[in-house]
């Protein structure tokens, strides 16, 4: 899928790096972001954690799918949507690869916090 260029949008963005992954993405798939994810900047008239920008993006450019990694917490989805439709593509995958169908995925157990 190819999705719009946001450039008219960016000229106003103060992290220079927001300009430079929407570049990366008018010619790629996907893109790894990689950093301080504390760090807060400009984005929308006011300012956002990494997590909250690749959520709004992803969804802005119509991406079907928006996810983000940690080693903690695993894959997070913008929405329950998205990691059903994620869910379903791997099942999908699956069963084209190994001739049969996949079962669906167990989901991890959540670690008490307490």
């Amino acid at each position: 899928m190819n999705a719009p260029n946001l450039n008219s949008n960016l000229a106003s963005i103060s992290a220079r790096w927001i300009q430079n992954f929407d570049r990366c993405l008018l010619h790629r798939k996907s893109a790894i972001v990689y950093g301080n994810i504390h760090d807060r900047f400009l984005w929308r008239s006011g300012y956002q954690d990494i997590h909250g920008f690749l959520e709004a993006y992803g969804q802005d450019m119509g991406y079907e799918i928006v996810m983000r990694y940690d080693p903690i917490d695993g894959l997070n989805f913008a929405t329950p949507d998205m990691c059903d439709r994620y869910e379903s593509l791997v099942r999908d995958r699956l069963a084209n690869r190994f001739g049969h169908q996949a079962p669906a995925p167990t989901p991890a157990p959540i670690a008490n916090p307490n």
